[in-house]
């Protein structure tokens, strides 16, 4: 038990939970952005889905798009400002289903994503912390726990999206590539008129490589050793795909999961910089107040 206390001091510690908060937030900064660029469209989608039944007690009221931009954008500022709470992490995720009912129509993977992450951030939380030792070894316990259901998530959904393409013969004659490379609405032109008119080895190399990234990123993830060989491919491939396939959003929100799988002294040498003169400091850690 004092090895849990031990650990609880530096989990709770704000050079330790930076990690945490810095995740979450990650979250409301980024459905913060789908709302305002979503929001000329509010009026239209919401239309939609009340054609399509899609409003329903007792959200009816409150999913009105006004309710949503008014309501939704500062609770999402006060997330990024104050120190996450149970309380603040419920009402960021309540608030998100009203905003989710009226994007149903054009949602996409990353919106499912959000969803699951803003749920689980309503257990994962370390605000106010527990005083006494059993308690506060619990709590540490809860969001080490949350944390792993969180890792396993994003390794279940790599496996899951690699042995679909696997199984599809499609995906393993490079047919599958080649569709999507020519769908108007994905992919550039000038890439559908380079990569999308290839010889067919050039497809089924490119489809393979995507094959194999996804069936190993739920294995090599989990060693010390192999995290950053399939951490970086991770990368490029989400680059690849927010750049050049339409989906910006859903790229933003896969590298994100990154920082899951990255240890709190990693992620602290990335993110405080310094300048050659030392005059400014940038501390992202002084954004979990």
């Amino acid at each position: 038990m004092n090895n849990y206390h031990k650990y609880g001091k530096q989990l709770f510690n704000s050079r330790y939970s930076s990690r945490i908060e810095i995740f979450f937030k990650g979250w409301y900064l980024l459905l913060i952005l789908k709302v305002l660029l979503l929001g000329s469209l509010f009026d239209d989608l919401y239309r939609v889905a009340e054609l399509n039944n899609q409003i329903f007690f007792p959200f009816g009221v409150i999913q009105d798009p006004i309710f949503v931009k008014i309501i939704l954008i500062p609770v999402l500022i006060c997330g990024l400002y104050f120190r996450r709470n149970y309380l603040l992490s419920l009402l960021i995720f309540l608030l998100y289903i009203p905003y989710y009912r009226i994007v149903h129509p054009i949602v996409n993977g990353s919106d499912l994503v959000l969803s699951s992450f803003l749920f689980l951030g309503i257990f994962c939380n370390n605000s106010p912390a527990a005083k006494s030792e059993l308690t506060r070894s619990l709590q540490t316990l809860k969001i080490a726990g949350c944390i792993l259901i969180g890792q396993v998530q994003i390794a279940f959904m790599y496996l899951t999206s690699g042995w679909d393409k696997l199984i599809s013969i499609e995906w393993r004659n490079g047919d599958a590539m080649y569709n999507l490379l020519h769908v108007d609405f994905y992919a550039v032109p000038w890439l559908r008129e380079t990569l999308g008119n290839s010889d067919a080895a050039m497809l089924v190399t490119v489809s393979w490589m995507v094959i194999l990234f996804e069936l190993l990123f739920p294995v090599l993830i989990w060693f010390n050793k192999t995290k950053a060989l399939i951490l970086i491919p991770g990368v490029l491939f989400h680059l690849f795909i927010g750049l050049f396939l339409s989906l910006p959003d859903f790229a933003l929100t896969m590298m994100w999961c990154y920082i899951l799988f990255m240890k709190d002294e990693t992620l602290a040498k990335w993110i405080s910089l310094r300048s050659s003169r030392k005059l400014f400091r940038l501390n992202v850690w002084k954004l979990t107040i």
